[in-house]
Parts: C-alpha cells; sequence; structure tokens
C-alpha cells in the first residue's frame, strides 16, 4: 500500500483472557510517548490460567489487579475512549509485535462487534507488524519473541502479560535501535485488510464442508477448495453457474476481479484449463 503521509505511529498492544475477549488495552506514541491505556471488562469469566499470568481478577462485577480493584469499562466503552483519545487525527498506522496474527484480528473483531470499524477506520489508515519489520532490521537472530529481542539487545526484562509494559518496552527497543517512521511505512498494510481477513476466514469455515466432495474425487485441491469457499462460494453455486452458464460461467466466476484487482479465486490459465473440464464433467453427472 502506497502510504506517504502520516500524522502518528501509535504502538499497540492487547491482553486477553479467553480470546477474543480483551482485558487490557494500551496504545503508546512512538515520537511523543504518550499513553493510552484501560482495563476493559470481560464477558465471559476469567480463566484460571489467565488469572495467574496477568493478574487480572473478577470480585463481584469488580476487576482487581494482584487484589488491588482498578477501573475497568466494556470493551464498547474502551474503543470510543481510544477514538476519542485520537482526537481529529486521520493518518494513524497502529504498530504491534505479531499483531497480523494476534492484536489486530482480536481487535478488528472486537471493533466488528461493537459496529465501530467505519469510524475507527476514519482515523487509522494502517497496521505496521513490528516483527516483520524487526525481522529486517535484525537479521538471523535466534528468536523474535519481543521478550527475547529486548533481552537480547538492550538486556532487558519486562512483564510481558501485562499491556502497558508490554507497549512500553517495544517501544524502548525501537527507539534504541533508532527505527525511523519510513521503516514501519515499508511494512504497513490496510487496516481495511484484517476486516476482509476475518470475512474470508468465516465464509471459509462456513462453506468449506460443502466443497469437501470435489476434494475427495480429487477434482479440487484442498488448499484450492479452501480459496473458493473462503471467496463465498458453496458446491450450489458453482452448480448454478455450470448450469445456467457452463464452463465459460465458472471460468468467469474464478477470475471475476474484486476491489483490490485480484482474481475472486485464481487466474491461473493452466489451473484453470485443468479443473473446469473437471468441474463440468461432475456437474453434468449429478
Amino acid at each position: 500500500m502506497r502510504m506517504i503521509l502520516y500524522e502518528s505511529i501509535i504502538l499497540f498492544a492487547v491482553r486477553g483472557n479467553t480470546i477474543p475477549h480483551i482485558t487490557q488495552w494500551c496504545t503508546q506514541d512512538y515520537s511523543s510517548g504518550n499513553v493510552f491505556s484501560a482495563y476493559v471488562t470481560p464477558k465471559v469469566p476469567i480463566s484460571n490460567e489467565a488469572e495467574l499470568v496477568t493478574k487480572l481478577t473478577m470480585d463481584g462485577g469488580i476487576m482487581k489487579y494482584n487484589g488491588v480493584p482498578v477501573t475497568a469499562f466494556s470493551i464498547s466503552e474502551t474503543l470510543q475512549k481510544f477514538l476519542d483519545s485520537l482526537g481529529t487525527s486521520k493518518n494513524v498506522v497502529l504498530a504491534a509485535h505479531n499483531g497480523r496474527t494476534f492484536d489486530f484480528k482480536i481487535l478488528t473483531e472486537a471493533l466488528e462487534k461493537t459496529r465501530k470499524l467505519e469510524s475507527f477506520t476514519k482515523h487509522v489508515i494502517g497496521f505496521c507488524d513490528t516483527i516483520a519489520m524487526l525481522k529486517k532490521i535484525l537479521p538471523k537472530r535466534p528468536s523474535y519473541k519481543q521478550e527475547q529481542l529486548v533481552k537480547g539487545v538492550m538486556n532487558k526484562q519486562y512483564n510481558a502479560h501485562d499491556a502497558t509494559q508490554d507497549v512500553s518496552a517495544l517501544r524502548d527497543l525501537l527507539l534504541h535501535l533508532k527505527v525511523k517512521s519510513s521503516d514501519f511505512l515499508k511494512h504497513t498494510f490496510s487496516s481495511k485488510s484484517i476486516h476482509e481477513q476475518n470475512i474470508y476466514v468465516a465464509e471459509k469455515k462456513r462453506n468449506i464442508g460443502s466443497l469437501d466432495i470435489l476434494v475427495q474425487k480429487l477434482i479440487l485441491k484442498r488448499t484450492l477448495a479452501e480459496k473458493i469457499a473462503g471467496s463465498g462460494l458453496t458446491l450450489r453455486h458453482l452448480k448454478t453457474i455450470y448450469v445456467r452458464k457452463g464452463e465459460d460461467g465458472l471460468r468467469d466466476t474464478f477470475e471475476f476481479k474484486n476491489a483490490h484487482g485480484d482474481p475472486r479465486v485464481t487466474k491461473n490459465k493452466q489451473l484453470l484449463d485443468e479443473i473446469i473440464p473437471k468441474l463440468g464433467e461432475y456437474f453434468s453427472s449429478i
């Protein structure tokens, strides 16, 4: 994604109980060091394992950290307070370590459930996973876990189960390495892409069962079946397309470009030449 103008880079971390239920939220501006932090009341009981590592408990509706009562907000209130803290900023990059596989997915799901995704994307134009960035800056490290990087590079330790300390340690590490804004932007991707990924995963889970027969009959490989399912297509859809428009209809559907200019399934001619006739033969026989 081409991104030239931005107003701030904000480091981000969440801690959760039973994922995706967030119990702690923290952000810190990379340049100014300004912090926004909040405890979040979970919608499900905090597990014994989570209590041990986070020191967070719920006692009669009151959240406590290490036995001391803390002020906690609902996830909707927390998200709104964060959005309010951004003020009029419209070009924010949100960065988290290993964020692509953890923090960003949890955040996006929470935004979707609280119907705040549209408001969020008016402020935040991109996400940056700092693990990818640091693999370029610090090649061939034995581990890219944040705790190991902080210890190995700065000889420091911190409580990785506390979101506030986690974000602070990440900022210290990046400042120590003199990471520039241009380094962040090289590894920034659209904030909407995680939302699209969540939709893809949900669609794949919902639709893949209907395509199992095509995998079993060796008409499709599993990976391609998952891509078809993730695009929102089921076996019934494919059959309907074939009955109405034949093999050309199936090919056009697979090659149809989305809003990003990418094919719905694939535009690989060799692959399509192989599977389209097999699909046509199968649908003609049932």
